[in-house]
């Protein structure tokens, strides 16, 4: 910020006693590194995957929802905002999952795995038992939403994301509790499939190992 300050002075003429050398220079700067991983590793993963920790999750959407965001690597906001009809299958039979893409503005499709597939159909059906006139979100809000015309608040989700890893005491694996965000799952796909691709790849910062998708 001083620097654009500096250089907009000296364009300017806003400070005419300002010295011809007071400004920085770009290899003066800071060198800002990212020390924390964006992935989430796998010790963590494994208490986030468990059966016994989803089913700690409120109401049945939620869980569904975090089964997708892990499966998919999806944006939580393009997750939330899915449409009931979603799911379509490709030349081969197999599922995939259509949407669009708010970040770049454009409908994308990606493959399904057999446990995303599973949690699609199970919401699919709580949403036929729960707004039996039908809904057009896979995943509608849950309060105020009797009409089910209102998708799932990615807000009230990141908030209930934060409540169920307070509930199931989530921690690394130095025992110090861990907080983990929704944004996070989409690059620990991302790492898995690096992995998976590459099984000689070793992180050396998180002691991740490869995991199937």
């Amino acid at each position: 910020m001083l620097r654009v300050f500096f250089d907009a002075c000296h364009r300017h003429g806003w400070l005419p006693g300002l010295a011809p050398n007071a400004t920085i220079y770009v290899e003066e700067l800071p060198f800002h590194h990212d020390e924390i991983a964006r992935f989430v590793p796998e010790f963590v993963m494994a208490q986030l995957e468990a059966d016994a920790a989803l089913a700690k999750l409120p109401h049945r959407t939620t869980p569904n929802l975090v089964i997708v965001l892990i499966e998919t690597g999806l944006r939580g906001g393009d997750a939330c905002n899915l449409a009931f009809g979603s799911v379509f299958e490709d030349s081969t039979g197999w599922p995939c999952l259509r949407f669009e893409a708010t970040k770049v503005r454009t409908e994308q499709l990606v493959p399904l795995s057999t446990k995303a597939a599973a949690a699609i159909a199970d919401q699919q059906a709580y949403v036929r038992e729960h707004w039996p006139q039908g809904s057009p979100w896979l995943f509608p809000g849950l309060a105020g939403n009797d009409d089910g015309s209102k998708p799932y608040s990615h807000s009230h989700f990141t908030r209930q994301l934060v409540a169920w890893e307070k509930a199931i005491d989530l921690r690394d694996q130095a025992g110090q509790a861990v907080r983990v965000t929704g944004h996070q799952f989409r690059h620990t796909l991302g790492t898995r499939l690096i992995t998976q691709a590459s099984p000689s790849m070793s992180c050396k910062n998180c002691s991740a190992t490869p995991a199937p998708i």
